[in-house]
C-alpha cells in the first residue's frame, strides 16, 4: 500500500504526463485504505480470539466492513468521469471523490464507523499484543483527524505502517515478555541468606496461568 502511494507522489511530480497513472495508483492505494483493512482487521482478530461471543462480534464486523468498504470504494473503481481527485495539500496527499455513495453522511461519522469496524475488534481481542496494537491505531486516527483531517487517509495509513513495526517487535521470540501485561505481578522480592541471595517472583500471565520464578545468587 505504501509502495502505491510512493508511486502517487512520483506521478504527481510528473505533471500532466503522469495524471493517468496517478489515478491508477490512487485507486490501488485506496483499495487497501477503504476496502481491504475494514475486513482484514476484524478477520485477524477473529483468528486470534478464543471466546465464541467475541468471535461472533468480530465476524459481524467483517460483514459490516465489507459493506462499508464496498460503498466507499465503488465510485472509485474504473473511474472514467474524473470523480477522484488526488492532490498535494500542505505536503501531504489528499484524496477526494465527488459523487460518493456516502456523501450524505458527514465525514466524521464515516470515520467513526470505520474506526469501530477496524479498531474495536482489535481492542476487544483477548491477546494483549493485539489490544495494544488496536489502541495505538485508534489514538493515531484521533490525532490524524485533529491535525491532518485534510489528508486523513494518507497520513493515518502512514502512521499505521509505522505502528505495524510494534507487531514485528512484540511478536518476536526475543521479546516474548511483552505478551504479559505489566500489572499482574503479584509478589516479588529478594531474601538475603547466609552465603547468597534468594529471589522469588510470582506472576499471572495473559492466559491466567501462575508463574513462579526463583533465583539464587551465591
Amino acid at each position: 500500500q505504501q509502495f502505491f502511494e510512493g508511486m502517487v507522489w512520483t506521478s504527481l511530480s510528473a505533471g500532466e504526463t503522469g495524471r493517468a497513472m496517478c489515478t491508477v495508483y490512487s485507486q490501488a492505494f485506496l483499495f487497501f485504505a477503504l476496502s481491504f483493512w475494514p475486513v482484514w482487521m476484524p478477520f485477524l482478530a477473529m483468528l486470534v480470539e478464543k471466546r465464541p461471543r467475541r468471535r461472533l462480534f468480530m465476524a459481524l464486523m467483517m460483514v459490516v466492513g465489507l459493506a462499508l468498504g464496498g460503498f466507499m470504494f465503488a465510485p472509485i473503481v474504473g473511474d472514467t468521469a474524473g470523480r477522484l481527485s488526488t492532490r498535494v495539500v500542505c505536503n501531504s496527499i489528499s484524496y477526494e471523490c465527488t459523487g460518493h455513495l456516502l456523501a450524505p453522511v458527514t465525514t466524521l461519522m464515516v470515520r467513526l464507523v470505520y474506526l469501530v469496524v477496524a479498531g474495536l475488534p482489535l481492542m476487544l481481542c483477548s491477546d494483549f499484543i493485539v489490544q495494544r496494537f488496536g489502541a495505538l491505531l485508534v489514538v493515531s486516527a484521533a490525532l490524524t483527524h485533529v491535525f491532518y483531517t485534510y489528508a486523513f487517509a494518507s497520513v493515518w495509513c502512514f502512521f499505521a505502517a509505522l505502528i505495524s513495526g510494534y507487531l514485528c517487535w512484540a511478536l518476536s521470540s526475543e521479546y516474548d515478555a511483552v505478551r504479559t501485561p505489566p500489572w499482574p505481578l503479584l509478589l516479588s522480592g529478594i531474601v538475603k541468606l547466609r552465603g547468597g541471595r534468594f529471589g522469588l517472583g510470582v506472576q499471572v500471565d495473559r492466559r491466567q496461568a501462575v508463574r513462579i520464578k526463583t533465583t539464587y545468587t551465591a
